[in-house]
């Protein structure tokens, strides 16, 4: 089995972040961030002379991600309360490695939830019973 960078053992992979939040009013949070990864490692499938093929893995690239992200709570009714938030985040990966090709991406996303209390048979205004019923869901754009 031969490496393709000639240095069989994986390098420690470091990463510096810088990331900027803001919260309006206790209700919308944004988030900006760029984080820096030396020596990012994938597996990679490496051929053996007799046919068959062996998973290593190899460090490949250092990589560049700037995120953007917002996600609020919100009510609807008493009973009615529900989360949403997206994001966009774009990766480079610039190749340390002549056999890997570097590139870049942009995905996106996001994600809701709806909560509903059911109400108390009490007559207290606003009571609930304790039972709760919660749906939710995301999305996720294309990505390699």
């Amino acid at each position: 089995m031969s490496s393709r960078r000639g240095n069989p053992f994986l390098q420690p992979q470091y990463t510096d972040k810088l990331k900027l939040s803001h919260t309006f009013k206790y209700k919308l949070t944004t988030s900006l961030s760029y984080s820096y990864i030396t020596d990012s490692f994938a597996r990679i499938t490496e051929p053996i002379p007799d046919g068959r093929n062996f998973l290593i893995s190899q460090d490949v690239a250092d990589q560049e991600i700037y995120n953007l992200s917002v996600g609020s709570p919100f009510k609807i009714t008493e009973q009615l309360n529900g989360y949403a938030s997206a994001y966009f985040t774009h990766d480079e990966y610039n190749s340390t490695d002549s056999s890997f090709i570097s590139i870049d991406q942009t995905t996106y996303g996001g994600y809701a939830q709806l909560n509903y209390a059911f109400p108390s048979t009490s007559l207290r205004a606003g009571a609930t019973s304790g039972w709760t019923a919660e749906i939710s869901g995301w999305y996720s754009g294309p990505t390699v």
